[in-house]
């Protein structure tokens, strides 16, 4: 069956994931972030990725290895993890909007101070 619950967390969480990665690329591209933190964010992104696309197999060892004593994969684990990957990705974007913000502030009183010297 296609429709298990480790092929909805990919389904879900694949898109999210990509689309940071694409967006990281993008950033870089434009000069608002330096190598080192695109490479940092990005490792960070591709193991997140690598983690919900082994999922099952994750699970599996964790099993095997007395780890954890729970059933592998709820439907309430799906959603927690989907929804961790969403707000991470919501708060890096957002940081990146307010570093936006503050050169752009930053360039404003920049002209205020040479407008009021002339």
């Amino acid at each position: 069956m296609f429709f298990t619950k480790y092929n909805l967390l990919i389904i879900l969480s694949s898109p999210i994931l990509m689309l940071f990665i694409l967006r990281i690329y993008d950033n870089y591209k434009r000069k608002r972030i330096s190598l080192r933190a695109g490479i940092l964010l990005g490792l960070f992104w591709l193991i997140l990725l690598i983690g919900v696309l082994f999922n099952k197999y994750i699970f599996e060892i964790i099993l095997r290895s007395k780890l954890s004593d729970s059933t592998p994969l709820s439907l309430y684990d799906m959603i927690q993890i989907v929804a961790i990957i969403f707000l991470i990705y919501v708060s890096f974007r957002q940081s990146f909007k307010i570093e936006d913000l503050r050169e752009k502030i930053t360039k404003i009183n920049e002209e205020i101070a040479l407008y009021k010297k002339d």
